[in-house]
């Protein structure tokens, strides 16, 4: 139940940051802002933090082990790849900017890219703890088999 949580809330805050502010662009006294949805990669959080609350909830309401470990291995493959986008876009501010120009201009993180590194860590994180509970619930040895019921041949009171 705790994975299918932490997968469903990342991915709550995944796609509610992705219209939020990316970046903030400011120079000279003026200021521009780049949302989420302007970008290619807000729309990649958008849809991955809609496939992370569908997966929690797959996750917290399905009974197969083997369904659970496949989704908690595909979310953990996507959060990674979700962060590492996030992490990449952060550092490379300004990077395509001329060195002349890049150096008048001061980037700033915005909240929805700080929101989509921490929704892709909390489902990562999520997902991570659904292989373990899979895995464990795979490896439980079948339940015993119910005993026969016997019956007492009657005895003499005497």
């Amino acid at each position: 139940m705790l994975a299918a949580l932490l997968t469903s809330i990342g991915g709550i805050i995944l796609a509610a940051g992705s219209p939020l502010e990316f970046v903030r662009a400011s120079s000279f006294g003026f200021a521009e802002s780049i949302d989420g949805l302007d970008v290619v990669e807000g729309k990649l959080f958008l849809g991955a933090g809609v496939a992370f609350v569908g997966t929690g909830f797959v996750l917290g309401l399905s009974r197969s082990a083997t369904l659970k470990l496949a989704l908690a291995f595909v979310g953990i493959l996507a959060s990674v790849f979700v962060f590492w986008v996030a992490v990449v876009d952060a550092i490379t501010l300004g990077d395509d900017l001329p060195e002349e120009l890049a150096e008048s201009v001061d980037f700033s993180l915005g909240i929805g890219l700080l929101a989509a590194m921490v929704g892709s860590a909390l489902s990562l994180l999520g997902t991570g703890i659904g292989v373990f509970v899979a895995e464990a619930r795979g490896r439980r040895p079948p339940p015993a088999p119910a005993a026969p019921e016997t019956t007492l041949p009657p005895t003499s009171a005497g």
